[in-house]
């Protein structure tokens, strides 16, 4: 009776194990909470090396519950990868988290910034930014009043920020082109010291010998790198005069407003009846945006602020006319403004192999109403190490309304990302720019996978394995595997097959789960050149649009220890089974 006791249990649980066998999903269900993170990354985009970044990141649970998380902050360089912030943590029901990560640039080039929050369940959440780190620079300035009569001294403060994370020692100095075209050098000093991200000062004055107009030029030098910046002076014969400015910005979209500020200044001793016009002078009309009668106090100024709408793309001049009613003496002082310009195009694809050559189409549309008969075009290509090179630098006619366009081909030589600068600079030296990357691999051979992302249960689907051969080398494929992620063989095909370079064979699978669940597989295939293997992943069976119900159990396709285990139950069973009913 006790044996007939112990092989009823027996039975029992082998029946219920092999239930859990044929129906996995039973076995371990999880409720999976709704909800999503939101995901910010605040940050400066531009530095220089040697210098010192910022980046601060918010992230929102949109949860209902608490779920632990794991949250990463990763920073891909132009040589590897860093992790900067990595840690476990529990967020409450619509809790917040808040924090700030320092990194120093000590390599030119661009960076991805990926911030990555994974849940209990594998779900994910990202966001990502950028960094472009340049090689360290001067910033330069004048600071000068523009204006003086013939014989006055010029007072001018010069300034100069370094960029850079070292001390420097540059020369640095101060040239001025007189009305007559004579090059004065009024300043130099080749043993100017700037510490690390610092600052210098100095003030020059200088003597005007004739009427006109002067240029001034202010550069420094460390022996390598070379800065520039330049100011003008006006100077008339006489002790008192206008002086006029117009400040704007020079570069506005079609459909923008452009600000100007126009200022006129009375340098007399005695009142003046001005009348003002300011005209601007579009590709197809001229438009009066001012005419009025002033009168202007000694030594003190008038002012107006507009702004314009600009509704078409083009070349506009800007004309402040003053006219003395004293004397019918007319100054004037002109500005330009440039709106859209170009529109530049890169077209390519994104990716290729080392040693693989690819096509890159360019091309610059001009919206300009006039023709423009020089502009220079640059294109360089710049490699994963920040070196860069020039692939061509022309000077070309650009009609109006006119397209210029060129292709050329690249053969990568290094794995990494590239990056394609477009250039085009107008007589006046203004430049439009675009930009556009590719990413190569090895041109080694590589495995990979297609097939749905999902399924229902009882769906027979296919999985296709496909081998490629490498850009270079031809390639023997002996087999292709497909298994479940703990390396439980499904099926294998024998290919037995040696592919040309830069070509691919395949191998397909028919596969049904029976269960709901996401589900892992391995492909691998066995090659002359070593084992290539990926993963496929497959969500299988309708979710509820509530409750997600997933599973980890992974179904077998063979009879695994619950049926084995289970059958031998009912085997054993069936004397007293036979013996009950007797």
């Amino acid at each position: 009776m006790k044996q007939n006791k112990v092989l009823l249990a027996i039975l029992f649980f082998g029946i219920a194990f092999s239930f859990i066998s044929i129906n996995p999903s039973l076995a371990n269900t999880t409720e999976v909470p709704n909800g999503y993170f939101d995901l910010y990354l605040y940050q400066d985009h531009y530095l220089a090396i040697g210098e010192t970044g910022l980046m601060g990141f918010d992230i929102y649970s949109n949860f209902d519950v608490s779920l632990d998380v794991n949250i990463s902050l990763i920073l891909f360089t132009p040589s590897g990868e860093v992790t900067l912030y990595s840690i476990q943590n529990n967020f409450s029901a619509g809790g917040y988290l808040y924090d700030e990560v320092y990194y120093t640039f000590s390599e030119q080039g661009y960076y991805d910034v990926l911030l990555y929050v994974i849940d209990g369940y594998g779900r994910d959440w990202k966001a990502d930014c950028w960094w472009e780190v340049s090689e360290p620079w001067m910033d330069l300035w004048i600071g000068q009043d523009n204006y003086a009569s013939m014989g006055d001294t010029g007072y001018m403060a010069l300034d100069i920020v370094s960029h850079f994370s070292r001390n420097m020692t540059v020369s640095a100095k101060v040239v001025i082109i007189t009305p007559s075209g004579t090059e004065d050098l009024i300043y130099e000093n080749n043993s100017v010291s700037i510490a690390a991200s610092g600052y210098w000062y100095a003030d020059v004055l200088y003597f005007f010998p004739e009427v006109g107009h002067y240029k001034v030029i202010f550069s420094v030098s460390d022996g390598f790198g070379y800065w520039e910046t330049q100011c003008w002076w006006e100077v008339y014969d006489e002790q008192e005069y206008l002086a006029l400015w117009i400040y704007q910005d020079h570069h506005r979209m079609v459909n923008e407003d452009g600000w100007m500020d126009f200022v006129v200044e009375n340098r007399f001793s005695i009142n003046k009846t001005l009348t003002v016009r300011i005209l601007l002078i579009g590709p197809n009309e001229e438009i009066i945006l001012y005419n009025e009668t002033v009168e202007v106090t000694p030594r003190d100024s008038w002012s107006f602020y507009t702004e314009y709408y600009f509704t078409e793309p083009g070349y506009y001049e800007v004309a402040l006319l003053v006219t003395d009613h004293a004397t019918d003496r007319v100054w004037d002082f002109w500005c330009w403004w440039e709106i859209n310009g170009y529109d530049l195009f890169i077209d390519q694809e994104y990716t290729a192999k080392v040693g693989e050559t690819k096509w890159m189409h360019f091309k610059a549309q001009s919206n300009f109403a006039h023709d423009m008969p020089s502009v220079i075009i640059n294109i360089r290509m710049e490699d994963p190490t920040g070196y860069t090179e020039l692939l061509l630098e022309v000077d070309v006619p650009i009609n109006a309304h006119g397209i210029w366009e060129i292709d050329l081909n690249y053969t990568f030589t290094q794995t990494g990302d590239y990056f394609v600068h477009f250039e085009l600079y107008d007589d006046i030296g203004y430049g439009w720019f675009a930009k556009c990357d590719w990413t190569i691999s090895e041109s080694g051979p590589e495995i990979y996978v297609n097939g749905p992302a999902s399924v229902d249960i009882n769906e027979t689907f296919e999985i296709e394995g496909k081998v490629y051969s490498g850009f270079t080398d031809e390639l023997h494929v002996k087999t292709i595997t497909l298994a479940w992620e703990n390396g439980t063989e499904i099926e294998t095909v024998n290919v037995s097959k040696t592919i040309p370079p830069d070509s691919y064979t395949y191998a397909y699978f028919n596969v049904t789960i029976p269960v709901s669940g996401e589900f892992v597989f391995r492909i691998t295939a066995d090659t002359s050149k070593g084992m290539l293997e990926t993963k496929y992943f497959v969500e299988v069976g309708i979710i509820d649009n509530t409750t997600n119900q997933e599973t980890d159990t992974t179904p077998t396709l063979t009879p695994g220890f619950e049926s084995v285990f289970g059958l031998l139950a009912l085997v054993l069973a069936i004397p007293i089974i036979r013996k009950h009913r007797q």
